[in-house]
């Protein structure tokens, strides 16, 4: 009896010495926009093309076909919403010239892009990962459909400039 005793009593401390002590939980700071993570100047690195409507879908690379030793894309974000095209390299213009940008689906973490163009219209893009300021890449895909449905799929690979 005396030794159940003694082991809930020791239980007993050894419970209150562990809850008695927390570490101090420092202030994180305030809360940074999710949009903040967009903001810069984006170099096209790697662009990629994947077929959709084979039965297994066939990705093939495109980089040399977007860039050159002379031209390269360079996209630009700003901060209150607006993109533009700093420089255009080869292949389709996908980003129209420039215009307004929105994040899409959810407030705390986006999975979409819309590019309002100047020159009217828009695109939706899929990020394919969400950039945080110290982030160096984004990625992102734009899915071509035809008859409501989609058959080819652009990848492309941004680093920051």
């Amino acid at each position: 009896m005396k030794t159940l005793f003694k082991n809930i009593l020791g239980a007993a401390l050894l419970g209150l010495a562990l809850t008695g002590c927390k570490p101090d939980v420092p202030e994180i700071g305030p809360q940074l926009s999710v949009a903040d993570g967009f903001v810069g100047n984006w170099e096209l690195q790697t662009a990629s093309l994947t077929d959709l409507l084979t039965p297994v879908p066939e990705t093939k690379d495109a980089s040399r076909f977007y860039k050159n030793a002379a031209t390269k894309w360079v996209v630009a974000f700003d901060a209150d919403g607006n993109f533009s095209v700093l420089e255009t390299g080869p292949g389709p213009d996908v980003f129209n010239g420039g215009g307004t940008y929105e994040l899409l689906d959810r407030v705390d973490f986006p999975t979409k892009i819309r590019l309002n163009y100047t020159s009217g219209g828009s695109a939706t893009f899929q990020l394919l990962n969400m950039p945080r300021s110290t982030d160096q890449q984004l990625g992102l895909r734009l899915t071509k459909e035809s008859c409501g449905a989609p058959y080819m799929a652009y990848n492309f690979g941004f680093i920051r400039q």
